[in-house]
């Protein structure tokens, strides 16, 4: 990708077969979908409406892109979730130009470390569109140290098992070098 003028070219043909990465037909039995990222090492949500064709950003530390880094972040993922959809529901009315991304009005993180626990909340409590008020931010606040399972089609079907499979992926790496040294 050009630094300068990045060009989407789509997602992989094959994207969406493998449920493990994203369940298609889980998928295309919601309306609302929750995309969690990570970005600059901060978390933030992306929540979309299929029916309404609606995708807002829900991030506890900005109201609007900050830079042009951000602006691209978004529109670029506008563009990948349209496609995800299209995916998951073959009868969508595709676009060239994606889903255009509203920042909404969610609390404020009070400090530099807590966006991941305001987007699990932000899943639990989002409805559509609406404003979360103030309030919300003392309930999260009060909730930061509960373990929450978030349910989502993209990655693994809970919090639980993202944490499993990064798990077995690390003690599989460990195994694999171990085995390699003792060749050598």
């Amino acid at each position: 990708m050009d630094n300068e003028n990045p060009q989407y070219v789509g997602i992989d043909e094959q994207f969406g077969s493998n449920r493990q990465n994203f369940d298609k037909e889980e998928a295309s039995k919601r309306n609302l979908w929750f995309i969690p990222v990570c970005d600059r090492d901060h978390w933030y949500l992306y929540a979309l409406n299929i029916a309404k064709k609606k995708l807002w950003v829900l991030d506890s530390l900005h109201s609007e892109p900050f830079d042009d880094i951000r602006r691209k972040v978004d529109e670029y993922s506008g563009k990948i979730i349209h496609d995800m959809v299209k995916v998951a529901i073959p009868s969508f009315m595709h676009t060239s130009e994606g889903f255009e991304c509203e920042y909404a009005d969610v609390p404020k993180q009070p400090n530099k470390h807590d966006c991941g626990i305001f987007i699990i909340l932000f899943m639990e409590r989002w409805n559509e569109g609406s404003s979360l008020p103030s309030a919300a931010r003392k309930r999260i606040l009060q909730n930061r140290n509960k373990i929450k399972e978030v349910k989502t089609p993209f990655t693994a079907a809970n919090t639980t098992e993202i944490t499993r499979r990064a798990e077995k992926f690390a003690a599989e790496k460990a195994y694999q070098r171990r085995k390699k040294t003792s060749k050598k």
